[in-house]
């Protein structure tokens, strides 16, 4: 199982990154974020039946 404070630091790097690539892309928000953990968690019990974090 990851930390699920590391996945969000992952999140928030790659989107920054992102950011800088392409002036189109929108910041990630506090509810995008909780959105995304939500279907990451949903998607580790669908394909592995463990949780991810």
């Amino acid at each position: 199982m990851y930390d699920v404070l590391k996945v969000v630091n992952w999140l928030r790097a790659r989107n920054f990154a992102d950011m800088r690539e392409d002036e189109n892309v929108e910041e990630l928000t506090q509810m995008k974020t909780m959105k995304l953990l939500y279907y990451i968690q949903a998607a580790s019990l669908v394909v592995t039946n463990h949780r991810f974090f």
